[in-house]
Protein backbone atom coordinates (compact mmCIF):
# COMPACT_ATOMS: atom_id res chain seq x y z
CA UNK A 1 0.00 0.00 0.00
CA UNK A 2 2.86 2.36 0.73
CA UNK A 3 4.04 2.15 -2.87
CA UNK A 4 0.58 3.05 -4.18
CA UNK A 5 0.36 5.89 -1.70
CA UNK A 6 3.83 7.03 -2.81
CA UNK A 7 2.71 7.23 -6.45
CA UNK A 8 -0.17 9.47 -5.48
CA UNK A 9 2.00 11.69 -3.29
CA UNK A 10 0.58 10.61 0.06
CA UNK A 11 3.83 9.17 1.45
CA UNK A 12 6.92 11.18 2.30
CA UNK A 13 10.40 10.39 1.03
CA UNK A 14 11.41 9.46 4.56
CA UNK A 15 8.63 6.90 4.96
CA UNK A 16 9.28 5.43 1.52
CA UNK A 17 13.02 5.12 2.23
CA UNK A 18 12.17 3.33 5.48
CA UNK A 19 10.04 0.84 3.51
CA UNK A 20 12.88 0.21 1.06
CA UNK A 21 15.39 -0.36 3.87
CA UNK A 22 13.02 -2.77 5.59
CA UNK A 23 12.44 -4.65 2.36
CA UNK A 24 16.20 -4.94 1.78
CA UNK A 25 16.74 -6.29 5.31
CA UNK A 26 14.01 -8.88 4.84
CA UNK A 27 15.35 -9.95 1.43
CA UNK A 28 18.89 -10.26 2.79
CA UNK A 29 17.70 -12.30 5.78
CA UNK A 30 15.61 -14.53 3.53
CA UNK A 31 18.59 -15.10 1.21
CA UNK A 32 20.71 -16.22 4.17
CA UNK A 33 17.91 -18.52 5.34
CA UNK A 34 17.84 -20.23 1.95
CA UNK A 35 21.18 -21.82 2.82
CA UNK A 36 21.06 -25.58 3.10
CA UNK A 37 22.47 -27.12 6.28
CA UNK A 38 23.38 -30.75 6.89
CA UNK A 39 21.57 -32.86 9.47
CA UNK A 40 24.53 -32.73 11.86
CA UNK A 41 24.56 -33.34 15.58
CA UNK A 42 23.99 -29.71 16.63
CA UNK A 43 20.91 -29.46 14.39
CA UNK A 44 19.66 -32.83 15.60
CA UNK A 45 20.02 -31.79 19.26
CA UNK A 46 18.23 -28.47 18.67
CA UNK A 47 15.33 -29.99 16.77
CA UNK A 48 14.87 -32.74 19.33
CA UNK A 49 14.92 -30.16 22.14
CA UNK A 50 11.98 -28.31 20.55
CA UNK A 51 10.06 -31.51 19.77
CA UNK A 52 10.70 -31.58 16.02
CA UNK A 53 11.87 -34.41 13.82
CA UNK A 54 15.27 -34.31 12.18
CA UNK A 55 15.42 -34.26 8.38
CA UNK A 56 17.52 -37.12 7.04
CA UNK A 57 19.46 -35.19 4.44
CA UNK A 58 19.52 -31.71 5.93
CA UNK A 59 17.23 -28.81 5.14
CA UNK A 60 17.12 -25.16 4.23
CA UNK A 61 17.02 -22.92 7.28
CA UNK A 62 13.87 -21.21 5.96
CA UNK A 63 12.11 -24.58 5.73
CA UNK A 64 13.09 -25.31 9.34
CA UNK A 65 11.57 -21.99 10.42
CA UNK A 66 8.19 -23.20 9.18
CA UNK A 67 8.12 -25.73 12.00
CA UNK A 68 6.19 -24.62 15.09
CA UNK A 69 8.98 -25.20 17.61
CA UNK A 70 11.80 -23.66 15.57
CA UNK A 71 12.67 -19.99 16.04
CA UNK A 72 15.04 -17.62 14.31
CA UNK A 73 16.76 -17.04 17.64
CA UNK A 74 17.31 -20.78 18.01
CA UNK A 75 18.78 -21.02 14.51
CA UNK A 76 20.91 -17.95 15.19
CA UNK A 77 22.38 -19.79 18.19
CA UNK A 78 23.35 -22.68 15.91
CA UNK A 79 24.39 -20.80 12.80
CA UNK A 80 25.46 -17.39 14.12
CA UNK A 81 28.32 -17.27 11.65
CA UNK A 82 25.84 -17.49 8.72
CA UNK A 83 22.90 -15.53 10.16
CA UNK A 84 22.71 -12.02 11.53
CA UNK A 85 20.74 -10.78 14.52
CA UNK A 86 17.55 -9.09 13.27
CA UNK A 87 15.59 -6.14 14.55
CA UNK A 88 12.05 -6.81 15.79
CA UNK A 89 10.28 -5.71 12.57
CA UNK A 90 12.47 -7.81 10.29
CA UNK A 91 12.19 -10.79 12.62
CA UNK A 92 8.38 -10.49 12.58
CA UNK A 93 8.33 -10.27 8.78
CA UNK A 94 10.56 -13.35 8.41
CA UNK A 95 8.40 -15.23 10.90
CA UNK A 96 5.22 -14.36 8.98
CA UNK A 97 6.86 -15.36 5.69
CA UNK A 98 7.90 -18.72 7.10
CA UNK A 99 4.62 -19.51 8.82
CA UNK A 100 2.41 -18.55 5.89
CA UNK A 101 4.64 -19.49 2.96
CA UNK A 102 2.56 -22.55 2.08
CA UNK A 103 -0.68 -20.60 2.11
CA UNK A 104 0.80 -17.76 0.08
CA UNK A 105 2.12 -20.19 -2.53
CA UNK A 106 -1.25 -21.93 -2.72
CA UNK A 107 -2.99 -18.60 -3.30
CA UNK A 108 -0.38 -17.63 -5.91
CA UNK A 109 -1.11 -20.86 -7.82
CA UNK A 110 -4.84 -20.18 -7.58
CA UNK A 111 -4.36 -16.67 -8.99
CA UNK A 112 -2.37 -18.12 -11.88
CA UNK A 113 -5.07 -20.71 -12.50
CA UNK A 114 -7.73 -18.01 -12.55
CA UNK A 115 -5.63 -15.90 -14.94
CA UNK A 116 -5.33 -18.86 -17.27
CA UNK A 117 -9.15 -19.03 -17.44
CA UNK A 118 -9.10 -15.56 -19.01
CA UNK A 119 -7.31 -17.08 -22.01
CA UNK A 120 -10.03 -19.64 -22.67
CA UNK A 121 -12.61 -18.02 -24.98
CA UNK A 122 -16.28 -18.95 -25.10
CA UNK A 123 -18.37 -18.61 -28.25
CA UNK A 124 -20.66 -15.57 -28.20
CA UNK A 125 -23.60 -17.42 -29.74
CA UNK A 126 -23.48 -20.67 -27.74
CA UNK A 127 -26.75 -21.96 -26.23
CA UNK A 128 -25.79 -23.18 -22.74
CA UNK A 129 -29.11 -25.07 -22.48
CA UNK A 130 -27.59 -27.70 -24.79
CA UNK A 131 -24.73 -28.39 -22.40
CA UNK A 132 -25.58 -31.22 -20.02
CA UNK A 133 -24.06 -31.06 -16.57
CA UNK A 134 -24.75 -27.38 -15.97
CA UNK A 135 -27.23 -26.50 -13.28
CA UNK A 136 -30.40 -24.72 -14.41
CA UNK A 137 -29.41 -21.45 -12.73
CA UNK A 138 -25.98 -21.53 -14.40
CA UNK A 139 -27.56 -22.15 -17.81
CA UNK A 140 -29.86 -19.19 -17.34
CA UNK A 141 -27.09 -16.88 -16.13
CA UNK A 142 -24.64 -17.93 -18.87
CA UNK A 143 -27.27 -17.48 -21.59
CA UNK A 144 -28.16 -14.07 -20.16
CA UNK A 145 -24.61 -12.74 -19.80
CA UNK A 146 -22.90 -14.54 -22.71
CA UNK A 147 -19.40 -14.40 -21.17
CA UNK A 148 -16.48 -13.95 -23.56
CA UNK A 149 -14.19 -16.33 -21.64
CA UNK A 150 -14.23 -18.92 -18.88
CA UNK A 151 -12.75 -16.42 -16.40
CA UNK A 152 -15.68 -14.07 -16.87
CA UNK A 153 -18.10 -17.01 -16.58
CA UNK A 154 -16.50 -18.00 -13.26
CA UNK A 155 -17.27 -14.54 -11.82
CA UNK A 156 -20.98 -14.63 -12.65
CA UNK A 157 -23.19 -14.92 -9.58
CA UNK A 158 -24.97 -18.25 -9.77
CA UNK A 159 -22.21 -20.05 -11.69
CA UNK A 160 -20.52 -22.49 -9.34
CA UNK A 161 -17.01 -23.96 -9.56
CA UNK A 162 -18.65 -27.22 -10.67
CA UNK A 163 -20.31 -25.35 -13.54
CA UNK A 164 -16.95 -23.87 -14.53
CA UNK A 165 -15.52 -27.40 -14.56
CA UNK A 166 -18.29 -28.46 -16.94
CA UNK A 167 -17.37 -25.54 -19.23
CA UNK A 168 -13.69 -26.53 -19.14
CA UNK A 169 -14.46 -30.16 -19.99
CA UNK A 170 -16.79 -29.10 -22.78
CA UNK A 171 -14.15 -26.79 -24.18
CA UNK A 172 -11.48 -29.50 -24.10
CA UNK A 173 -13.82 -31.86 -25.93
CA UNK A 174 -14.51 -29.24 -28.60
CA UNK A 175 -18.16 -28.88 -27.68
CA UNK A 176 -17.90 -25.09 -27.32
Amino acid sequence: MTEKARRTGLVSDERYDKLLRKREKVQAARARLDKRVPADEKLRAYLESVGETVPHDGARLFELLKRPGVTYTGLLGLYGDELDPLDRETLEQIDVMARYDGYIEKERREVERMRSLEDLPLPADFDYNTLSGLRLEARQKLNGVKPVNVGQASRISGVSPADVSVLLVAQKRGML
